[in-house]
């Protein structure tokens, strides 16, 4: 290769996408190589005042406004106490829910016993309304679909065809 190696090349290069000719171009090209070694540095560079900006900002979230460092523990004994306290009322709320609704089915299970003969045959009969809608739905579609001009535009159909007739004169 006589010219030197694309921006894009090189960018290809570091993201590990690189062709053979341009490894080949890297190892006969010293001012290639150099250019990839300095995007290497800057990035490099870049990732370390990154990290460093990111401790330094941690650091400074410890530190509380009148310049005293809190403790490196994140857990208190308060925010334990408040945490067991919140799973005792969750566990508690969640027993007395479970009792309710076992006893609510109880009480329902008892009052289905009259009431199931009739049940189902209301069921079945919704069912069967409901799938009779369905088929009249279905059919006025399969109507509408059918049709050569849909049905708002049949009177541009009809005066289309009193013209033709009329042109035809």
């Amino acid at each position: 290769m006589s010219a030197h190696l694309t921006h894009e090349e090189l960018t290809d290069n570091l993201l590990g996408v690189s062709s053979l000719t341009v490894n080949a171009h890297l190892l006969s090209c010293p001012a290639c190589a150099n250019e990839l070694d300095q995007m290497k540095s800057s990035i490099a560079a870049f990732r370390g005042a990154a990290h460093a900006w990111s401790e330094s900002a941690m650091a400074a979230e410890r530190t509380v406004s009148f310049g005293h460092r809190l403790p490196n523990r994140s857990w208190t004994t308060a925010n334990w106490i408040l945490a067991a306290a919140a799973v005792i009322l969750f566990a508690a709320g969640l027993s007395f829910y479970l009792r309710d609704r076992q006893t609510g089915n109880q009480v329902i299970g008892k009052q289905s016993h009259s009431v199931q003969v009739e049940a189902p045959k209301t069921v079945i009969e919704a069912s069967q309304t409901q799938i009779e809608k369905d088929n009249e739905l279905m059919s006025q579609v399969n109507r509408e679909i059918a049709e050569a001009v849909p049905a708002p535009m049949q009177p541009l159909q009809i005066s289309q065809s009193v013209a033709s007739s009329v042109a035809s004169k």
